[in-house]
């Protein structure tokens, strides 16, 4: 299977995923859980399809590994982006614990100005985004710590390097998705909402919502296109020089 049918399942598969993660404990526990219909168990082959075609694909042989490109414009762009990367992973690790606590209900004043001023969507009862953002810090959380300890250390096994690779993937795919599914809500003003002066995002905290939101898709896409896309060009060569001075 070539490297671009493997990593557009894999994008595929994460968002399903992290679709159907929020949405089947959603209906469970959000306000509308007392009105689940019987039809509701037509999620389940949705939720096991994408599992078997993940593990489809991790059976599969890994795609052959490019030859090095020994140019000085490539080793630039890998020195750039590795080094954008550390800062922005380590920003969009706390930037999910944060947003976590807020949906919450912290009371610290900065969750509170959080909820308030930025992102009053976090506080709606379906309790979508409030899994949204335990989703990020359970599953996302994880690979963005991987990530940014594997940026200068080069992979050990070609088995390494597929990993970072195929789960990178993931992330971008289910970061695509939860993205698309919460800023859509968050922009909406709700019709029936109690307070007639709310504001899905009220003015003064516009800037801070824009900047937050897309740096949890900018992270993924960025570690998506270093080691699904570049870095497969040059693992085989890290691995063997890692061997050579073993």
């Amino acid at each position: 299977m070539s490297d671009r049918c493997r990593y557009t399942g894999l994008v595929w598969v994460g968002s399903i995923m992290n679709s159907l993660v929020v949405f089947l404990p959603g209906n469970i526990a959000g306000k509308f859980g007392g009105e689940l219909k019987w039809s509701y168990l037509l999620n389940v082959p949705y939720a096991l399809f994408p599992v078997l075609f993940a593990h489809r694909l991790f059976s599969l042989p890994a795609p052959a590994n490019k030859p090095q490109s020994s140019s000085t414009v490539t080793s630039t762009i890998h020195f750039l982006l590795n080094l954008i990367l550390f800062p922005a992973l380590l920003a969009a690790i706390a930037l999910c614990f944060f947003r976590m606590f807020a949906a919450i209900g912290s009371p610290a004043l900065p969750a509170v100005f959080w909820v308030e001023n930025v992102e009053p969507y976090l506080k709606d009862p379906t309790l979508y985004p409030l899994l949204q953002m335990i989703i990020f810090v359970v599953y996302y959380v994880p690979v963005f710590i991987f990530a940014a300890c594997s940026l200068y250390s080069p992979p050990i096994t070609n088995n390494h390097a597929q990993w970072l690779a195929d789960w990178s993937a993931i992330a971008f795919g289910g970061a695509l998705q939860a993205q698309f599914s919460y800023v859509g809500p968050a922009l909406h003003n709700i019709p029936t909402y109690p307070e007639p002066s709310w504001k899905a995002v009220p003015e003064q905290g516009w800037d801070y919502f824009v900047a937050a939101n897309a740096l949890m898709v900018l992270v993924p896409f960025l570690l998506f296109v270093k080691y699904s896309l570049l870095d497969r060009e040059v693992a085989s060569v890290n691995v063997k020089k890692t061997k050579k001075y073993r």
